[in-house]
């Protein structure tokens, strides 16, 4: 076999990502091709990580044996450790739960925002492009259902509790549950086909309002086991590995300063499930495919 230089891989691509999930959601399947990005209802991102911080890590303890003359004559192998290593750098919820999984959080004198995106003109064909400035966009089909758009729009913004009503291809109320005060969506009607002069807008129904969050801090000692998920990309090659039963661990400083960000470090401790093992993988990389290593 010659050398290939271009199956050298760096996985650093910007669809990079760290999931996570209680352990009992659904899982992704070990069979269908992986998508960077899609994961199964109830998992959610960690968010932005720093540049090249997902760190794979995998320790055994290991004691020499020696025959006769100090010949080593075996390695007694056990003790296996495994880790991944993060940082973090949004603040959000996901990130402050897996630092803090005993901390009740009460919140006092929030109000949801609710936003209404009215189609006009009665088309029959075309998308309509929905953007909320520093979270997301994405690209609904002129009547999508208000059931697909509500799943659609909690993956591509990153607010689970998000809700959309109304009448599908006439208005669809959108409701940030749990968000507080969020941009103003961005919308047009450019691509929209067919009817006459067809548009959309988007009114803001009911004004969100940011509400005071309390909670204790208070030393964490017991374990907190979750199902977490990495994609890592390298152009068309995705790896999807899942961890059946993983907790996430601080294990480092954070520093509130004006010079640089701030950055969440932490470390994912695998322990093996009830199939002894960390998790799965699965990828689309033909040079990994079975028969081609005996």
């Amino acid at each position: 076999m010659s050398k290939n230089q271009n199956l050298v891989r760096q996985f650093a691509d910007l669809i990079n990502g760290v999931w996570t999930a209680p352990i009992g959601s659904a899982l992704p399947s070990a069979t269908a091709a992986p998508v960077p990005g899609v994961w199964p209802t109830g998992w959610s991102e960690v968010g932005w990580l720093t540049d090249g911080t997902i760190t794979d890590i995998e320790n055994y303890n290991e004691t020499n044996k020696y025959g006769q003359a100090g010949v080593l004559v075996s390695v007694l192998r056990n003790q296996a450790v495994k880790q991944y290593q993060i940082e973090a750098m949004e603040t959000n919820a996901t990130t402050a739960g897996l630092l803090r999984p005993n901390a009740a959080v009460a919140t006092t004198g929030e109000t949801d925002e609710v936003q209404t995106v009215t189609i006009s003109g009665t088309p029959t064909g075309g998308t309509i492009p929905l953007t909320l400035p520093g979270y997301g966009t994405y690209s609904a089909v002129y009547n999508v259902p208000t059931a697909t758009l509500q799943t659609a729009l909690r993956s591509a913004f990153g607010i689970p509790g998000l809700t959309v009503t109304g009448t599908a291809g006439t208005s669809y109320v959108v409701t940030f549950v749990g968000a507080g005060d969020v941009p103003t969506m961005q919308t047009n009607g450019g691509s929209l086909t067919g009817g006459s002069s067809p548009n959309a807008a988007v009114a803001v129904t009911t004004p969100g309002a940011n509400g005071v969050n309390s909670f204790n801090l208070l030393p964490n000692t017991s374990r907190n086991l979750r199902y977490f998920g990495l994609d890592v990309v390298s152009g068309g090659i995705y790896r999807k590995l899942v961890l059946t039963n993983t907790e996430a661990i601080r294990n480092g400083n954070v520093a509130y300063t004006s010079t640089d960000d701030t950055v969440y470090p932490m470390t994912l401790n695998c322990y093996i499930d009830s199939q002894s093992r960390w998790g799965y993988e699965v990828n689309n990389d033909p040079n990994l495919a079975s028969g081609l290593f005996t």
